[in-house]
């Protein structure tokens, strides 16, 4: 994933407001992803490798982060997240049995396309960002925990800590 700033005045280019860039602002939602994908049947990231650029504008944080991850299984997954590139976000999950590429999916409409290599998916569109916050609110209402809770959030947080500091 990636999106392309015009300068580096971003709050999360900003020490002061945020630790990590294109981190910050796509590559924790591609790590969220490969765990979900991932971790049922993987297990646990146990090493974690990165490369990052901040070339551009020189400032403190990621520009451009690639990073590779590798679980208990030995299944691996790497992702780039960047400032410097408009391009369209993209996932791919490739395994023994088979694989699935997704195009411009994971967005504000959650509409595009899905392929695996029976062909063509079907799926219903839907803001993931709405999807959080409806589940959130009912979980409170149901007193159920979320689907998604603080550990998870902690698990990607430490995640990143690893991959980039």
């Amino acid at each position: 994933w990636s999106w392309r700033e015009d300068g580096s005045d971003d709050w999360r280019a900003s020490p002061d407001m945020s630790r990590w860039w294109s981190m910050s602002g796509v590559g924790t939602h591609m790590l969220d992803q490969i765990l979900w994908f991932l971790s049922p049947g993987c297990g646990e990231v146990v090493e974690v490798a990165s490369v990052l650029s901040r070339e551009r504008w020189g400032g403190p944080h990621d520009e451009t982060a690639v990073v590779a991850l590798r679980f208990e299984s030995g299944a691996t997954a790497e992702f780039c997240s960047s400032v410097l590139i408009d391009a369209p976000s993209r996932f791919e999950l490739y395994g023994s049995e088979g694989w699935v590429v997704g195009r411009d999916v994971v967005s504000e409409g959650g509409a595009g396309s899905v392929e695996s290599r029976h062909g063509a998916m079907a799926f219903e569109p839907a803001d993931p960002y709405l999807g959080e916050i409806d589940d959130f609110a009912r979980a409170v209402r149901d007193g159920r925990p979320p689907e998604v809770d603080g550990h998870m959030g902690r698990r990607n947080c430490a995640l990143m800590l690893r991959a980039i500091g």
